[in-house]
């Protein structure tokens, strides 16, 4: 049991990491477009307020019900799957 939580803690310090470089994907595509947009660098303020929205839009996106039931959708499906694979085991 000790060794599964263990498991189980480094899987979500991976997945954490994942989405931490996701977002961080995002933010950058949004700054690149700023800055082709403007025709220069952004300074520590502007990136700063690029990063809330875009994060904010990532929430907002997230929290919405539609995205939400995709994502019920896909983890029952998945999960379906995995039960399946485990008690053919």
């Amino acid at each position: 049991m000790k060794a599964l939580n263990e498991e189980r803690r480094e899987e979500f310090i991976e997945l954490t990491k994942k989405l931490h470089s996701l977002c961080v994907d995002f933010c950058l595509r949004a700054a690149e477009i700023f800055e082709v947009g403007h025709g220069s660098a952004l300074n520590v303020i502007q990136t700063q307020q690029i990063v809330i929205f875009e994060l904010e839009a990532i929430k907002k996106q997230i929290s919405d019900l539609h995205f939400v039931e995709l994502v019920s959708r896909k983890v029952e499906v998945d999960l379906a799957k995995s039960e399946k694979r485990e008690s053919s085991n």
